[in-house]
């Protein structure tokens, strides 16, 4: 006998039947969680490692070599390849399609730990990184307007400081704009005139941006907590921190042998928005985490 005229035959037990998928699939809106990526295993692992000036045959046989006979002992892996350029020595690993990627990037993790000290002392940031669509960013946010770049700076970071708090929120990077920067210019001249060196220079105002705490003092059945400040506020703290006195007992300073200037470091990113400065935030949700919730919330914060 044909369904549909068994349908026909049954309205009641077809009508159950759909009120049961209804409800089967409005639970399944309200409880599973949604994702603008799947979870999906990539059976890549990348090993990166710096050594600043360095040529690419030095970056080869002081961080590649070692690193890929350290990693040519892990199980399940179908390929190594390496990279090296200026400054940087860069190794993809790729494991076979049955591998455990957990326990396979705890192993590489730890041959990796293992050759760190046969690398060169030169060689910094050793870093191990899989593929995890996970940390795409869900939102991206951008500050822009006719300002100063450290203006809309300082307005993102108080906005990143109020998103890294939203629930579903993992991380908040930010690109663009420019950091208040004090750099104090030495002059080789007058620091060689005054028989002073940059080390010396630089433990000093080391040794001056400091508060130093200095325990209590009993008054009057009170207890009253003493410090040294010491931390800079001002240009002219800086200016006026001492270096050293002569055999004339002339005070030497810092702006005596320098000068001091207030301005913003060299950025490391920009950022563009319709052609205005701009600065970017790129927010990424929680793992397990629904990412309607979280989004709602960060447009509404």
């Amino acid at each position: 006998m044909k369904l549909s005229k068994q349908a026909i035959n049954h309205p009641k037990a077809v009508m159950f039947g759909a009120l049961l998928i209804f409800i089967a699939s409005m639970a399944a809106y309200f409880t599973l969680p949604l994702e603008l990526v799947p979870d999906v295993e990539i059976p890549y692992a990348f090993v990166s490692a710096t050594y600043v000036g360095a040529a690419p045959s030095e970056v080869e046989m002081e961080i590649l070599k070692p690193l890929e006979e350290k990693l040519a002992q892990l199980q399940d892996v179908e390929e190594i390849v390496g990279y090296a350029i200026q400054n940087v020595g860069f190794i993809t690993i790729k494991f076979s399609t049955d591998a455990d990627m957990e326990t396979s990037l705890d192993d590489l993790k730890e041959q990796v730990n293992e050759a760190i000290p046969d690398l060169s002392d030169e060689v910094e940031n050793v870093t191990v990184q899989d593929v995890d669509f996970s940390n795409s960013p869900i939102s991206i946010l951008n500050i822009y307007g006719d300002f100063h770049p450290h203006i809309l700076r300082t307005q993102a970071e108080l906005i990143k400081d109020r998103l890294a708090r939203v629930s579903g929120v993992n991380q908040v990077e930010m690109f663009g704009g420019e950091e208040r920067e004090v750099a104090v210019e030495l002059d080789p001249d007058l620091l060689l005139a005054n028989n002073l060196s940059i080390p010396q220079v630089l433990m000093a105002l080391k040794r001056s941006n400091l508060n130093f705490p200095g325990g209590t003092v009993k008054l009057k059945n009170q207890d009253i907590f003493v410090r040294t400040v010491g931390k800079f506020t001002e240009i002219h703290d800086i200016e006026n921190t001492i270096l050293g006195v002569d055999a004339t007992g002339n005070i030497k300073r810092i702006r005596d042998v320098g000068t001091v200037i207030d301005g913003y470091e060299t950025p490391s990113s920009y950022s563009r928005y319709q052609g205005k400065n701009s600065v970017t935030l790129l927010i990424t949700k929680r793992p397990g985490a629904h990412i309607v919730e979280a989004t709602e919330a960060i447009e509404a914060t």
